[in-house]
């Protein structure tokens, strides 16, 4: 989303566990090629990521104005979460 040539996200945060198999997609996302494709194609974007054990991954979004948005990524493809970014 663009307004007035401003992008309106400003950063992602993606949590994921290590050994929990609803986060495999995850992992396989943080591997694969298209997440360097898409983070070259959006230098503006800030990419955090976080282990945090023992919970399904999810991803929180923030946006300029301060807006707060969580997508569980719980049991996807690594092509829906990349998509999902």
């Amino acid at each position: 989303m663009v307004s007035r040539g401003v992008p309106q996200l400003k950063n992602i945060r993606l949590y994921f566990c290590d050994f929990g198999g609803s986060s495999q997609g995850v992992r396989s996302a943080l591997k694969s090629p298209q997440l360097v494709e898409f983070l070259e194609t959006n230098p503006h974007l800030k990419l955090e990521i976080y282990l945090k054990r023992n919970f399904p991954p999810y991803m929180s979004s923030t946006y300029v104005n301060g807006y707060v948005k969580d997508q569980p990524l719980r049991s996807l493809e690594p092509e829906v979460v990349i998509e999902w970014l």
